[in-house]
């Protein structure tokens, strides 16, 4: 298992946080799989999620995925 990895910008550089809890959220899940079906259509995606809903996290998983070729 990969854990997810943030890369946060501070005053002294970039802080990486990890978080080894890689299981997504139903809506997070559905929302990957749509981002994936429009990403092979038109190359170009933007995704809007209310604040708090994990969209950091889906990011994570998403990069996780086009670094392990799936």
């Amino acid at each position: 298992m990969w854990p997810s990895l943030f890369l946060l910008p501070v005053a002294t550089g970039i802080r990486i946080m990890y978080c080894m809890n890689d299981t997504l959220r139903d809506y997070q899940q559905e929302m990957k799989l749509r981002l994936f079906k429009e990403w092979e259509l038109h190359r170009s995606v933007m995704v809007q999620m209310p604040t708090g809903t994990g969209k950091t996290h889906l990011l994570a998983a998403i990069v996780r995925e086009f670094l392990r070729g799936s």
